[in-house]
């Protein structure tokens, strides 16, 4: 009989009859909150709130969309807009214009999602050489200026008897790392031996100590090029 009565148990469950349940596809609560609080959250802040840089920094870190609510000064501030795309592409559509202009800040939100650079300037957009090299820049693992990526030093690029470079890096902790590339291997190559080397990030700094720091867009260059290592002559 059921209802039961107050000593009756309860009927068994779908898992006790043998039947497959199918997960809910809906949100849990909690993840909706994580989802759209801080988004929202900031919409509902009076004025001098929205211009805490602090709050509205946590904000867009947890929901790169909440930037559409901060101050102007904020969208306009690029450390601020660049963490705000890294975490969301398509929050390049709420930056200042010039910021909409700037092809490292727009590189971000193309690696964050590609279908970003449609909040881009017309510049950039409607370039298509602009547009061929942003994406190339942006599969690669090279960091942008004012990005929080980990560094490393890269002091020394020497060429073995077979040709081959043999690169010698450093972490900011001191570790060392030596990697053996062909004397045509591009500055993305050691970009993708750091990252996987790291293990917790999608793009790296390097400096070469007396050359430089390059930037995304240098990705295609080789590590000869730009360390000005010597290939012996005759090599292959």
């Amino acid at each position: 009989v059921w209802p039961p009565g107050p000593l009756s148990p309860p009927p068994p469950s779908a898992g006790e009859r043998g039947v497959r349940q199918r997960p809910d596809p809906r949100p849990r609560r909690g993840e909706v909150a994580m989802r759209y609080g801080a988004r929202f959250g900031l919409a509902n802040l009076p004025a001098e709130k929205r211009a805490d840089r602090a709050a509205v920094l946590e904000a867009v870190r947890k929901n790169g969309w909440a930037l559409q609510f901060a101050a102007p000064e904020l969208r306009a501030d690029r450390e601020f807009v660049l963490e705000a795309v890294r975490q969301s592409g398509f929050a390049l559509e709420y930056a200042a214009d010039e910021l909409r202009s700037d092809r490292e800040v727009v590189l971000e939100a193309v690696r964050q999602h590609p279908l970003a650079l449609q909040h881009a300037a017309s510049t950039l957009r409607d370039d298509a050489g602009a547009v061929a090299a942003m994406y190339r820049a942006a599969a690669s693992a090279m960091a942008v200026d004012g990005a929080q990526s980990p560094v490393f030093t890269v002091p020394d690029v020497s060429v073995q008897e077979d040709g081959m470079l043999e690169v010698v890096v450093y972490n900011l902790a001191g570790d060392s790392m030596t990697e053996v590339l062909s004397q045509d291997a591009a500055l993305e190559e050691l970009a993708r031996r750091l990252m996987e080397w790291h293990g917790h990030c999608r793009d790296v700094f390097m400096d070469f100590p007396g050359h430089g720091a390059p930037s995304p867009w240098d990705c295609v260059k080789t590590l000869a090029e730009w360390t000005g290592a010597v290939i012996p002559q005759g090599e292959p």
